[in-house]
């Protein structure tokens, strides 16, 4: 006894009956554009990330989208570039006030905080501060 394949079977039901295939074709396509939506409904949902949806940054996992930087790169390390002057802050001549800083007892910690009073000064560090008028000019 010979088997019958599919193929063979749908042609001799359309022969028979071929309204019935005709509505089974017609299910099946119907079927296939159905499935087709749900996959690229998944799709879409798998390819969201905090740059495309509301959701945020911390829910992109390990797998970060590459940042978007239009500029192209020019070569050059970041900072003063070879040849070009500097505008460096000069110190004034003459300061508004002089602090002196005299140290008074050791702070090593482990001679105890014996007193300095009667060493000699083995060296000055001078610094500059510029204080800032307050924006506005005004009280707030």
């Amino acid at each position: 006894m010979r088997v019958l394949t599919r193929r063979e079977e749908l042609l001799r039901q359309a022969r028979r009956q071929p309204e019935v295939v005709v509505d089974q074709l017609l299910a099946a396509q119907q079927q296939v554009a159905d499935l087709q939506a749900k996959v690229r409904q998944l799709e879409d949902r798998q390819a969201r990330n905090s740059r495309n949806s509301n959701q945020p940054p911390a829910s992109d996992g390990l797998a970060k989208p590459a940042p978007k930087n239009l500029r192209a790169k020019t070569g050059r390390k970041p900072g003063g570039q070879p040849g070009h002057p500097g505008h460096t802050l000069q110190p004034v001549q003459k300061p508004d006030h002089c602090h002196v800083h005299p140290l008074q007892h050791c702070s090593c910690g482990q001679c105890g905080g014996v007193s300095l009073a009667g060493q000699p000064v083995l060296g000055y560090e001078r610094r500059q501060v510029f204080d800032l008028p307050p924006l506005g000019g005004g009280n707030k």
